[in-house]
């Protein structure tokens, strides 16, 4: 019996082509779809969850909390580490993890410069789970001047020789010894590393200020804690620490907080996070994006079966003539179903394989599917398994329970719900319709919302000045002692601008660290940015000073004793107007520095858009300057920039010339929401796609049901013009129906979405009529084809098609 099922089966999907391409191969986008947008998500859930010890791991961070709000720091000073371990016996390691901007790494003659280096304690790679490749572990770091590569890293240096007892040089002034390699940071963790080495063998010379210091938020910290272990009750323990051993700070209360290591990446947006990490929020959308595109294929693939079912119906009335039970039919019907379903499975896998490069190139992540193991996977294996099952089921149902329930007469002669041509289904398929286009108009509406939130996060105007700017890194430590020569060479180039340097351009590197509004021992204290300057660093910028003065030569105590602040600062520090606030004194905690506010500077964004604006401090401190900024005109910007390096390697000749544009820099805070705008228009696209494809199949349906009604209306003198309009008429208004009902539900979701910004576009009426606009004429294009073969049709061929 089931070998005659299944040669009925492959018998009809010959029959009727392009009903079964069209089924199968909707059905199989739709499943492909949703497992790329699974893997993805659960790639994100999995961050950090490789290490042995997840579950007992825990950031430390500083909650700040003042009347005007709360600030959560995801650095800590360095000296946390060593006395939270003193003070708390049931912290069982430790561990402090510091990064490096980018350094200038050498060994023999192969240097290059390396964003991806790290100081940690000892205890780091007993703590977490980097697996050993080469050299014995514990004790990796033990030794101040220690350094364990990745396995790509030692590759890159060593190639097949052996690392382990090699000297590797850091800026050319600091030997490190290879003690270890271990295998490369998976890319589920949320920091990232090349080289990590002892944290003892770090210096306030390699680091630039004095690291030891409580009030500045340089280091990562992370402990280790006993199994079962109470994260609320240890933080209300803890509540005390950080005044036990700085002091009380009336008007401001600040504790310990710790982060599960594996909430970082989706949970945790503390300011200044070691890389950006993924929203909830646009986990969720990603997610539904792949629920609503299989809910489309399913429509489809229900659709299309029980439409074609109708025309079986004589089929049906043969077989029970013949002896054919009820269950006998409804077992051939739920079995072609399967059939059906596990053969769109089996295409969507090769699917998936063919676009899983281009899906990774799209999240910038690589994610891949090893289908060997896929069965260790019980939750992805199942649903892949149980999912093909259940569409079977619901697409087969009709035809299995309906049609074999149907006296042979009625089958025969197509009297009764058949006779109806299928009006007992009618209406359902016209909501399923309805509700495909619903899906697919809302990810449209998305689709603009987003483009136009990362259009608005790109291009608004930041405060300051950031086109055709070169930023370039100070890697030669003697390029600060002649600042000034190289900056007036660099400007002898007619092609630039001006130049300038710093540490931090205005959205770049900043320190974190406390403000003392009213003394160290003073109430009101709170955390600011720190950003360290040249003397024309306000002037390269644009920035306008709105109260009192900038940094100038004519005045030697500008360096370090002098603080220019902005208006939010003057904001925190109480003062109403920008002039009251020039004159104070204002002491900081780094390097327990006092200085007078000799100027104010009108607001300018230090973040991304995502965060609200910080207070601010610039420092003249030129002993800090890590890189050098140069603003070109616009025009021969490639022979500008080999002109501008030829001139700086005359300065460092040991160094590689190094840049990056400082609009490219932006951009990166918000390469999240471009993935996200990549696979809403990606999956958009596919599932208007889809729904076209089922569109098309049921236009195709009604067309040849109604070709008979075509040919007598045209014999009787309807005009081509009103049969258009006639066929048309029915499927578009279930489209312009389905605009009503994504409207307001694109809305509620975008608007909630764009909440997560503390800046962000407006939600416009263009944005829904643009979308629907686009469905309506896509619908349109759809069914037109079919529409105006049908209307154009002999009348004589419509009435004997039979």
């Amino acid at each position: 019996m089931f070998k005659n099922y299944l040669k009925i089966t492959f018998r009809n999907i010959v029959k009727h082509k392009g009903y079964s391409l069209i089924n199968i191969v909707g059905l199989a986008l739709g499943i492909a779809s949703c497992i790329l947008i699974l893997l993805y998500v659960r790639q994100e859930l999995s961050y950090d969850t490789f290490h042995r010890e997840s579950e007992r791991i825990y950031r430390i961070e500083v909650e700040n909390t003042r009347p005007e709000g709360k600030e959560i720091y995801a650095p800590t000073p360095s000296p946390y580490a060593p006395a939270l371990k003193k003070d708390y016996p049931e912290i069982e390691r430790i561990t402090r993890v510091y990064f490096m901007n980018r350094k200038l790494v050498a060994y023999e003659d192969k240097t290059f410069y390396e964003e991806r280096f790290i100081f940690a304690d000892p205890d780091f790679f007993e703590m977490f789970t980097f697996p050993v490749v080469k050299g014995s572990q514990p004790g990796l770091l033990s030794n101040p001047n220690s350094l364990v590569l990745t396995t790509s890293t030692a590759k890159k240096y060593f190639g097949d020789e052996d690392p382990v007892g090699k000297i590797i040089r850091l800026d050319n002034k600091y030997d490190f010894k290879v003690t270890g390699v271990v295998e490369d940071v998976p890319i589920n963790s949320h920091f990232h590393f090349d080289f990590a080495a002892s944290f003892p063998g770090l210096n306030d010379d390699i680091v630039g200020i004095q690291l030891d210091q409580w009030g500045a938020y340089l280091v990562y910290t992370y402990a280790l804690f006993p199994s079962n272990f109470d994260a609320k009750f240890f933080e209300g323990k803890a509540k005390p620490f950080i005044e036990a051993h700085v002091g009380k700070e009336s008007g401001t209360s600040r504790r310990i907080l710790l982060q599960p290591l594996s909430r970082i990446h989706l949970h945790s947006h503390s300011d200044n996070e070691i890389e950006p990490g993924n929203t909830v929020s646009n986990l969720l959308i990603v997610s539904t994006i792949g629920l609503f595109i299989l809910m489309i294929a399913c429509i489809n693939f229900v659709n299309l079966s029980t439409t074609q079912s109708y025309q079986r119906s004589r089929e049906v009335g043969v077989r029970k003539v013949t002896g054919a039970t009820r269950f006998q039919l409804a077992a051939q019907f739920l079995g072609e179903s399967l059939i059906f379903a596990f053969i769109a499975l089996a295409l969507s896998f090769i699917l998936v394989e063919l676009f899983l490069p281009s899906f990774s190139s799209l999240v910038n992540k690589e994610i891949k599917l090893n289908l060997i193991n896929l069965k260790n996977d019980v939750v992805f294996f199942g649903f892949l398994m149980i999912f093909p099952i259940l569409v079977g089921i619901v697409s087969g149902a009709y035809p299995a329970l309906v049609l074999s329930r149907h006296k042979p007469v009625c089958a025969l002669k197509q009297t009764g719900d058949i006779g109806e041509k299928g009006r007992g289904t009618g209406f359902l398929r016209k909501v399923l319709v309805t509700s495909q286009f619903t899906i697919s108009i809302s990810l449209i509406i998305g689709t603009f919302i987003v483009k136009d939130q990362l259009h608005f996060l790109t291009n608004s105007d930041l405060g300051f000045k950031k086109e055709y700017t070169l930023v370039i890194p100070i890697q030669d430590d003697s390029i600060k002692s002649r600042l000034e020569t190289v900056k007036h060479e660099l400007g002898r180039n007619p092609n630039v601008k001006s130049v300038t340097a710093c540490y931090g351009t205005p959205v770049g590197n900043s320190l974190y660290s406390n403000v003392y509004p009213n003394g160290k021992d003073g109430p009101g204290i709170f955390g600011s940015v720190f950003k360290f300057i040249d003397l024309d660093y306000i002037k390269h910028f644009g920035l306008d000073i709105i109260a009192g003065r900038g940094y100038s030569k004519k005045f030697t105590s500008d360096q370090l004793n002098s603080f220019i602040v902005n208006e939010e600062m003057v904001k925190k520090l109480g003062y109403s107007a920008p002039h009251d606030a020039v004159g104070r004194k204002l002491p900081i905690s780094l390097n327990n520095i006092e200085g007078t506010i000799i100027g104010v500077v009108k607001n300018f964004h230090t973040n991304s858009l995502h965060e609200p604006m910080d207070p601010l401090v610039l420092i003249y401190w030129p002993r800090l300057f890590s890189e050098v900024v140069v603003t070109i005109h616009p025009g021969d910007t490639a022979g500008t920039i080999s002109s501008i390096g030829k001139t700086w390697s005359k300065f460092s000749p040991g160094y590689p010339f190094q840049y990056t544009f400082l609009n490219e820099d932006i951009n990166r805070a918000y390469h999240q929401e471009q993935h996200t705008l990549n696979i809403i228009r990606t999956f958009s696209f596919l599932a208007i796609f889809i729904a076209c494809l089922g569109l098309y199949g049921l236009s195709a349906f009604t067309a040849e049901q109604r070709t008979r009604e075509i040919g007598i209306r045209k014999v009787l003198g309807s005009t081509i013009p009103g049969i258009i309009r006639l066929l048309l008429s029915e499927s578009t208004k279930w489209v312009l129906m389905a605009n009503l009902l994504a409207w307001p539900i694109a809305y509620v979701v975008m608007n909630k979405w764009l909440q997560g910004f503390a800046y962000r576009t407006d939600i416009g009426l263009w944005h829904f009529l643009l979308s629907g606009g686009i469905a309506f004429f896509i619908a349109l294009g759809t069914i037109s084809f079919l529409t105006l073969r049908t209307a154009f049709a002999n009348p004589i061929e419509a009435l004997r098609y039979e």
